[in-house]
This record gives structure tokens, C-alpha cells and sequence, in this order.
């Protein structure tokens, strides 16, 4: 067999579409599968955004052991159509780390693989858009309006984009 699933004894079956040419399948249905089928290559799974930092996201993902997938394309955008997708990537691990990016925005993600047998390459369809919200950049040093026994009155300016940012202030004795 010329099928790297085959060889390795894989049930390819599922991975078919169709049976386009009709051929007799004299082994069962993981042996019909030749230069004119059209595998069906899976959807990468379970994009998780492990590291999310103001400017970067790192992202995670599961790809079919089954398939020596060659590389995955990265596509990432600000709004949820793609309409305004930004640069695509490509990277042959199942991580990856977009960088450059902006403080408290929201970035949607997908991601396919590609397969690439002896007769041509296939991909994959998109993953499913997993959305993330980069962390918001630091506020201004904080000034002292009004300071009393009990209470001290701060202010500061909030970062560009911070959004609905709820921010904490500690106290300490001196």
C-alpha cells in the first residue's frame, strides 16, 4: 500500500468522505483509499490559550495522532467573522505564541492542519473560534488627593483600552 495509514495498520475508514470511484473493496473499507479518494482530514481539537499576557497569547492545541499532519495555519483576527483577519501562521508544533499584539483586546482564533500524502496535500477545516481577552496594561502611578487618620483619597488614569478593569489597592503600616 502506498497509504501511511494503512502501513500503519490504521482503521482509516472514518477519515473516507466518500467512496468516489466505486471500486470493489476487497479488504474492507481501509483499503480503498488511493490517489483518487479524498481523505477527510480532522478538525484540530481542544485550542486551549494557556499563557494570556498583555501583549501575547500562547496557545495549545490537540491534533489526530493518526495523521502526520506537516503543519498548521495559525489565523487570528479582532473580529469574529475574519473579516479583518490579521497574518496568518505557520508552525509545525501544536503550540504557538502570538505576540505583538494589544493590551485588553479581544482576539479570535482558529487553526487547520494540513496532511500531505505522496499524491498531494489535503487540510483540515478550521477549528472551531475560540475567543481571548489579552490582559489590560498597568494604570498610571497612582497620586494622593487627599490623605487623613483613616482614609486616603487616590487617583490615577486609566491605560488606553482598559475596558471594565475592577482594580485593587492594598495598604501596608510604615
Amino acid at each position: 500500500s502506498s497509504s501511511p495509514l494503512i502501513d500503519r495498520g490504521s482503521d482509516v475508514s472514518t477519515y473516507t468522505a466518500e467512496d468516489y470511484d466505486d471500486e470493489l473493496r476487497p479488504y474492507g473499507p481501509t483499503s480503498d483509499i488511493g490517489a483518487d479518494e479524498m481523505p477527510v482530514i480532522p478538525t484540530v481539537t481542544g485550542v486551549i490559550p494557556e499563557d494570556i499576557k498583555r501583549k501575547k497569547i500562547t496557545l495549545n492545541w490537540d491534533a489526530d495522532p493518526l495523521y502526520s499532519v506537516t503543519s498548521f495555519l495559525v489565523k487570528y483576527a479582532t473580529k469574529s467573522d475574519f473579516s479583518n483577519a490579521k497574518k496568518a501562521f505557520f508552525t509545525t508544533k501544536e503550540d504557538f505564541i502570538l505576540s505583538h499584539l494589544k493590551a485588553n483586546k479581544a482576539y479570535f482564533v482558529r487553526i487547520r492542519s494540513s496532511y500531505t500524502s505522496e499524491y498531494q496535500a489535503y487540510v483540515s477545516a478550521y477549528s472551531d473560534v475560540i475567543d481571548v481577552l489579552t490582559v489590560p496594561a498597568k494604570p498610571k502611578k497612582p497620586k494622593v488627593k487627599d490623605i487623613t487618620k483613616h482614609r486616603a483619597l487616590l487617583s490615577w488614569k486609566k491605560p488606553k483600552r482598559a475596558g471594565d478593569v475592577t482594580y485593587t489597592v492594598q495598604s501596608r503600616k510604615f
